[in-house]
């Protein structure tokens, strides 16, 4: 299942477990981009621990809605539907 086709991704900062090989990998086996920088393309900032200042200050400018790991694998996972229906609120 494809539940991230159509979305761009940026990570920043340290993913506890993860590499930043296996975020890619996880993003882009489930039909997602990952990108390098934020740009106005960019769905979703995951932030890890340590995230960078560029990064984060870039999303808010653009309004990029920033996420954890939890909400990434959820995402993936669920869908974006399914974790909206299961957190109870719309993500833009």
């Amino acid at each position: 299942m494809k539940n991230l086709e159509g979305m761009t991704f940026v990570v920043t900062g340290v993913l506890d477990g993860f590499t930043r090989n296996e975020v890619a990998t996880l993003i882009e086996g489930h039909g997602g981009k990952l990108r390098g920088s934020v740009s106005n393309s960019t769905n979703y900032l995951v932030v890890g621990k340590e995230p960078g200042v560029t990064k984060l200050e870039k999303a808010m400018e653009l309004g990029v809605r920033t996420i954890g790991l939890k909400e990434l694998m959820g995402m993936a996972s669920l869908g974006l539907k399914g974790v909206e229906e299961f957190i109870g609120m719309k993500i833009d």
